[in-house]
């Protein structure tokens, strides 16, 4: 019944909605001799899930440049780097500031933060693929250093290191939120400027599927299991083969910690709590859907907001000890000036010495490979 309706709609017969031909069954059973082969005969909701998918069709074509050559991939990486940069206007001067790009990935975005007058850029992942976009800055004699995070999540940098920390896409994939936001507000120098870019989970493509599955709120429609099922198959169709980085999705696998973006599930109220914990102040918040800004946000509940935007642009400054303590609950206070002696007005009063300028050369604080006139691969 399912299937004659399908083959009703324009634009579709029967040969499209026709079960996986031979050639890909045989691909699918050859692929993953471990896990198994995929499930021939899917379950109505998996079949649900592929229908609507005609219709939807995937939302991003990430894998498809990738999976080119390498140089199409940073090339892709590079003009990403330049959309996020667009969507912080306004607060996005990097001149002769020290920048650090938190989850650089293949490096292309940081080496776009490069390009637009940073006197250092830092670039930390854990685990790192930037041989090509270090050779591009090299070649271009940009101050750009790629290095790996240390143990437990460590920034390798001391502290009150950076003007400017950038993340995108990488928060909603963090679990321990706490602990990264305490190490960033580490490195920053005091009124440091912390630029987020990130997904809730509750928004149209928050599972982070589109590579495949375009259809809206998938996540939210159906089950987990039938969702990854739906995606590893048509990957394998698409390609061949599960594409590298997409992690260790097999034909048994039942959830989405099995793909590489394993996800917190946060949700825009979640994530401010845990910045104003972590001692930052948020100045700015963007919402967006697709490329463009919305501003009807304003008069939504706060609890509606995961639901109506793709995702949400941060500008938040890092706080001085005693805004830290102002803002603080009053027993929390309470119990921190028993410990530790109850401050006088004058010291909360007092601002904060400014950070010493960096002398030509490497910046101060920055270990983990040698610096020089232009690039030097950290990897």
């Amino acid at each position: 019944m399912l299937a004659r309706r399908a083959c009703a709609l324009p634009g579709f017969s029967r040969r499209a909605w026709a079960a996986d031909n031979p050639n890909d069954r045989n691909r699918l059973r050859k692929l993953d001799a471990a896990g198994g082969p995929v499930r021939m005969n899917p379950n109505l909701a998996q079949r649900a899930v592929e229908l609507l998918n005609r219709l939807f069709g995937p939302r991003n074509r990430y894998f498809e440049t990738t999976m080119r050559s390498e140089q199409e991939a940073f090339e892709y990486s590079v003009r990403a780097g330049q959309i996020v940069y667009e969507q912080f206007a306004g607060w996005n001067d990097l001149a002769g500031k020290v920048v650090l790009d938190f989850g650089c990935g293949g490096g292309g975005k940081t080496v776009y933060y490069a390009t637009q007058g940073a006197r250092w850029t830092i670039g930390v992942d854990r685990e790192l693929n930037t041989r090509r976009a270090a050779k591009y800055a090299r070649e271009r004699g940009l101050a750009v250093q790629f290095m790996p995070l240390g143990r437990y999540g460590r920034v390798p940098l001391a502290d009150n290191t950076c003007d400017v920390v950038i993340n995108s896409s990488v928060l909603e994939h963090v679990e321990d939120l706490n602990g990264v936001f305490r190490e960033l507000h580490r490195v920053l120098k005091p009124r440091g400027s912390l630029l987020n870019r990130w997904h809730p989970y509750r928004s149209r493509y928050g599972a982070h599927l589109w590579a495949a599955i375009g259809i809206p709120f998938a996540h939210l429609l159906f089950r987990e299991s039938d969702l990854v099922q739906v995606y590893y198959r048509t990957m394998v169709k698409r390609f061949g083969r599960v594409p590298p980085g997409v992690g260790s999705v097999t034909a048994r696998s039942q959830s989405f910690a099995d793909l590489t973006y394993a996800l917190n599930r946060r949700s825009v109220r979640e994530m401010r709590r845990a910045l104003e914990q972590a001692g930052f102040e948020i100045q700015v918040r963007r919402h967006f859907w697709n490329t463009r800004q919305v501003h009807y946000t304003r008069y939504l509940p706060q609890s509606w907001i995961d639901y109506a935007i793709d995702y949400e642009v941060q500008v938040c400054r890092k706080r001085t000890l005693a805004r830290v303590r102002a803002a603080a609950p009053s027993h929390e206070r309470l119990l921190s000036w028993l410990a530790l002696g109850a401050p006088d007005r004058e010291s909360l009063a007092k601002k904060p010495a400014a950070a010493p300028a960096f002398e030509l050369g490497a910046p101060a604080g920055i270990h983990g490979g040698e610096w020089n006139a232009g690039c030097v691969e950290g990897v």
